[in-house]
């Protein structure tokens, strides 16, 4: 549900004149997309490196 809000207030806000997406609008698009990959990883990572401490 996220998602479709930001696309929507992407929509609104970060169009030109004839309704397509500016270059800002992507940019942001990309970066959630990528933060939330993050978020969906954290776990994962944070167990790996802490397998790997327990290791050394």
């Amino acid at each position: 549900m996220a998602e479709a809000e930001l696309v929507e207030s992407l929509r609104r806000d970060l169009s030109d004149e004839d309704g397509r997406a500016t270059d800002t609008a992507v940019r942001v698009i990309w970066t959630a997309d990528h933060l939330d990959a993050a978020r969906r990883l954290q776990p994962i990572l944070a167990a790996a490196a802490g397998a790997g401490k327990r290791s050394s």
